[in-house]
């Protein structure tokens, strides 16, 4: 983006005015007070100086220099993401998954740990060896972990709905707040720009009477754009599994597994000129399901149970572009689950707001970007086990930059002040830089070093805190110190893709790619829920430590009338108890429970004119139960499906395809105790137009 010289003196003091008017409003916090000071100096610097503001009367006109920022399309920040490992998913790879959820797709094709209590049951993540709330999941830069749990259902976020994901593994608090211990995942939707109408529909049937049915339109004119999903999927979930006893080995009839869903998604947009865009987005999900008993209990009728989940989205963003380039948001989300006729809801509502901008400071730097905001939230519980009175309030305050230093090396800076009702919350920072050595083709090959070091913390869940009438704000937030280094050597890729990328297609013949980052993460006042008596508490373990090493390797060959992606990609993590209570003394030294040391993943894409090809694989180590001693055995699970598509008059095309997941038929559990489907099958149909 180019810096006009139009700049002048009241744009300079209107900008220090308002840099002004945010720091008297956050007195309450020393330390982002001076943060703000800080940045008031930089930016007001930015700005007069770019607008040739001396002491003397007369104002200096600069050229017009192209300054050339990386901005992410999510939240408006600079390239934001430090650390080493990066794995960017789209195209082809998304669209064969379309009938699944996320769940599916990450304990497929990415290294991540799924704890999984059943096939469509509660699907929780593990990244680098942490724990489920230790993973933040956005939607287009909005936290959507539940606030009575701090996790995320992966088996309630249909991939039908976007159009990318990103998974971040490392410490990512300066950007989402709160929760970011292990990493971060973040769902896309893009508009379509093309003044045209198009959309698919979609039909899928398998084992077990699942279904899935669902439909888009897309829909473009000059000012208005707009993308409509809305999809019914359900599954009777009676597969067979098999028992062990003393009379040799069964096979047994899964019973009260059975679920349904459905959802409807809206993405509108209003361009209101070049620069000001509004969109208007709403996400709403039902899912109601058996809740699939333990294998013991399986015959139990007396044991069967159900629960429901309702979740309403609603954002209003209003975006701005230009060199301050603003974006705000406000937001409503309403999560409503009914368990045994018990009410377990939140209402959440938001505002937030970031200005971004991005200069030339001649005499120091090169393009930098500074992007400055603040996240408001109220949070309203309406929880049958908690005591009245615990509405609660936060407040986020955040700057992010990123600078090149020279060519090749790039720094980039997050600090973060969250502030809780009732609450103590650690200021929160990270520090990264990068070192690329480019080659001959220079945008294209290219080998990269890079390293980072952040502090992260996860405020106490509200369940943390008040579940079963009980006050035990007495916790403190967990607190994490997150260092990593690595290595990405890259050949045939563009700069932006340097990272590890999974199935994205680029008009090139060969292409390959190697990431390695080395991980060590300090966490104390690590949560863990333990007995106490009749009843379960929160308990503060003094600290942990999760360290390990991420690898992976990927190739893509494009000849003609042919394509073929590869990628692999393997993480050992250990986790262990370094200091704590009694209980947890015979985890010293060991693997924390139901996290595996060792994950790996394959995916091959493959297609041969209208015909493709999608496999993936992935084992999982080893992992003890609550019981240190009891360990569950690895495993292996495979999946596969083969398409054709067929051209239909001069735009619409359909794709028939066949898939067989569990290949091998394979007889494991992520969750103890809770069976999971063996060798299934599913057919679909996919009519684009």
């Amino acid at each position: 983006m180019g810096i006009e010289d139009k700049l002048n003196l009241p744009i300079a003091l209107n900008y220090m005015y308002i840099c002004n008017l945010i720091n008297r409003t956050c007195m309450e916090c020393n330390i982002l007070r001076y943060v703000l000071t800080i940045l008031t100096a930089l930016l007001a610097g930015g700005v007069c100086h770019s607008a040739g503001i001396s002491g003397q009367d007369t104002v200096t006109r600069l050229r017009c220099v192209d300054v050339h920022a990386l901005r992410d399309t999510l939240t408006g920040t600079p390239d934001k993401y430090s650390g080493g490992n990066v794995q960017k998913v789209n195209g082809r790879l998304l669209s064969s998954m379309q009938n699944t959820s996320l769940a599916s797709f990450l304990s497929i094709h990415t290294p991540v740990f799924v704890k999984e209590s059943g096939n469509g049951m509660l699907s929780t993540v593990s990244l680098r060896g942490t724990s489920s709330s230790h993973t933040v999941v956005d939607w287009d830069g909005l936290p959507i972990n539940s606030l009575t749990m701090g996790q995320v259902d992966f088996s309630e976020i249909p991939l039908f709905f976007f159009d990318g994901i990103t998974v971040v593994t490392g410490g990512e608090s300066s950007l989402y707040g709160s929760g970011a211990i292990g990493g971060s995942i973040s769902l896309r939707n893009y508009l379509p720009f093309s003044d045209t109408l198009s959309g698919q529909v979609q039909q899928t049937v398998g084992s077990y009477g699942s279904s899935f049915t669902g439909g888009k339109l897309n829909a473009c004119s000059k000012r208005w754009m707009s993308s409509s999903s809305a999809f019914y999927g359900k599954s009777d979930n009676d597969f067979h599994f098999q028992i062990h006893d003393f009379d040799g080995t069964h096979s047994v009839l899964q019973r009260n597994a059975a679920y349904h869903n459905y959802g409807m998604f809206e993405n509108l947009g209003y361009k209101i000129d070049n620069r000001q865009q509004l969109n208007l987005k709403l996400w709403h999900t039902y899912y109601y399901r058996d809740i699939q008993p333990s294998i013991q209990n399986n015959a139990d009728t007396s044991k069967y149970e159900d629960i429901s989940d309702r979740t309403t989205r609603f954002t209003l963003d209003y975006d701005r572009k230009g060199q301050y380039s603003l974006n705000s948001t406000v937001a409503y989300i309403n999560d409503h689950q009914e368990y045994q006729r018990n009410v377990i809801a939140t209402q959440d509502f938001i505002l937030a707001s970031w200005l971004k901008r991005d200069f030339y400071w001649r005499s120091l730097l090169n393009p930098m970007a500074i992007t400055a905001g603040f996240h408001e939230q109220y949070i309203r519980p309406d929880v049958y086990s908690y005591r009245s009175g615990v509405d609660e309030w936060r407040s986020d305050f955040y700057v992010n930059s990123r600078t090149n230093i020279k060519k090749g090396l790039t720094l980039l800076c997050g600090l973060r002040q969250q502030l809780v009702t009732g609450e103590h919350i650690p200021f929160v920072y990270s520090v990264g830089a990068s070192y690329t050595f480019y080659g001959e083709k220079h945008n294209y090959d290219n080998v990269k070093f890079h390293a980072n070091i952040s502090r992260n913390y996860k405020v106490p869940t509200l369940n943390d805190r008040y579940w079963g009438d009980l006050d035990n704000t007495y916790l403190k937030p967990e607190d994490g110190l997150n260092c990593e280094a690595g290595l990405n050597i890259n050949f045939g890729l563009d700069p932006k893709d340097t990272l590890c990328v999974v199935g994205t297609v680029e008009p090139r013949l060969y292409k390959f790619l190697f990431a390695a980052t080395i991980f060590h993460n300090d966490v104390s006042n690590w949560i863990l829920w333990m007995p106490r008596g009749n009843v379960w508490k929160p308990i503060n373990v003094d600290e942990v430590l999760a360290k390990g090493v991420e690898l992976s390797v990927g190739q893509q060959f494009r000849p003609k009338h042919w394509y073929l992606f590869q990628t692999v990609s393997y993480t050992y993590s250990h986790t262990e108890v370094l200091k704590g209570f009694a209980e947890m003394r015979p985890f010293q030294g060991r693997q924390i429970a139901l996290i595996p040391e060792h994950t790996f993943s394959l995916s091959l894409i493959g297609q041969y004119k209208g015909w493709g090809l999608v496999y993936g694989c992935s084992y999982s180590g080893e992992r003890s139960t609550s019981d240190v001693y009891d360990v569950m055995p690895s495993y292996v699970v495979m999946n596969v499906s083969a398409s054709y598509e067929f051209r239909l008059l001069r735009r619409g095309s359909l794709n028939l395809s066949f898939s067989v997941n569990n290949l091998c038929d394979t007889d494991y559990q992520t969750v103890p105790y809770k069976a999971m489907p063996g060798r299934n099958y599913g057919v679909t149909g996919i009519v684009k137009w």
